[in-house]
């Protein structure tokens, strides 16, 4: 057994002022408006539109991001839900240190720690953890049979509390259920919470990603363990449905090898492309200047060929609402 554990990356490599290179999330991708999802609203907007109209977050709310990145979400949720308080907590000094000077102060608030180690004293009614689970502790090759201490003592705990299953050796998303566990402690009356991340049916599997690795979340412990804490499933299936992902195909300059050359050339030229989700057609609007082809419509072709609809991506993640039942 042993513990895939992304803190040193986060602490010590991950570097925000290079933008998303390493890391391509969906809500990166769709941060602007765009031809792909709902109304063609940024993913921050939709969820912040998502909670008010189903009565879940009210003007005013108090709201934690747990791995918030580099912002973009809350930017786009805090346009449309304007709460009171936005609070930022991330394990890296140098996230923080990026959002302070991007977001201020004001209704914003920034924590430094780890999430499932440091104690919060204060109550929140919403907490987001949109593509960050996978990060949290996984306990690899996991065998209940053997004895162990610390962390692994805990997780036959929560599999006991919480009904889990698993037959022998096996990977178990400990983090992510202790996140719920710690979520649960610090929400308001009614609070909620909002997680996003790459799911599996079965056993977690590795993420291979630049400098770490990441493991899939198995949603059903996440429901178990969620029912057991008085915590409502309100909602909950896949990303596609929840932004209304329309089925066309998408270009980004990571969602193909071939473009990452066009990607650098342009970054020598002083320039630095935007990591989104466009159409064919968009995307070589955008870069006509730096696109160099006898035969635009052989290019066309070839994206066209090489290139995947954004459902194939929303597709393997799901979200979760929940919400603190009134005791």
């Amino acid at each position: 057994m042993f513990i895939n554990d992304t803190k040193d990356y986060y602490e010590n490599i991950k570097d925000p002022e290079g933008g998303m290179d390493d890391e391509i999330t969906v809500s990166h991708l769709l941060r602007h408006k765009n031809s792909f999802t709902r109304d063609g609203l940024p993913f921050g907007v939709l969820l912040a539109k998502t909670l008010k109209e189903t009565g879940l977050l009210n003007e005013g709310a108090k709201v934690l991001e747990v791995g918030p990145g580099l912002g973009d979400l809350a930017k786009n949720f805090c346009r449309e839900a304007k709460p009171d308080e936005y609070v930022f907590m991330d394990i890296s000094p140098k996230i923080i240190n990026f959002l302070k000077t991007r977001f201020g102060e004001g209704k914003f608030d920034f924590i430094l720690g780890d999430f499932l180690q440091r104690k919060i004293k204060r109550k929140f009614d919403l907490i987001i953890c949109n593509e960050v689970l996978s990060d949290f502790p996984t306990i690899v090759d996991f065998d209940t049979k053997k004895p162990g201490k610390g962390m692994y003592k805990d997780a036959k705990r929560m599999m006991k509390e919480y009904g889990l299953r698993g037959k022998g050796i096996f990977s178990f998303n400990y983090g992510a259920i202790k996140f719920l566990e710690l979520s649960n402690r610090i929400l308001g009356k009614n609070g909620v919470v909002f997680i996003s991340e790459q799911k599996t049916s079965r056993f977690p599997e590795r993420i291979r990603m630049f400098g770490h690795n990441e493991y899939t979340i198995r949603m059903e412990w996440l429901e178990k363990a969620a029912k057991k804490l008085k915590l409502s499933v309100i909602k909950n299936g896949r990303l596609t449905e929840f932004l209304g992902i329309k089925k066309k195909k998408f270009v980004s300059f990571f969602s193909q090898p071939e473009l990452r050359n066009l990607y650098i050339f342009m970054k020598r030229n002083g320039l630095v492309p935007e990591q989104r989700a466009q159409t064919i057609d968009e995307f070589l609007a955008a870069n006509k200047d730096f696109i160099r082809t006898e035969n635009p419509e052989n290019y066309k072709k070839f994206l066209e060929k090489n290139a995947c609809f954004l459902t194939n991506v929303t597709d393997k993640f799901a979200y979760m609402i929940l919400k603190k039942q009134v005791q």
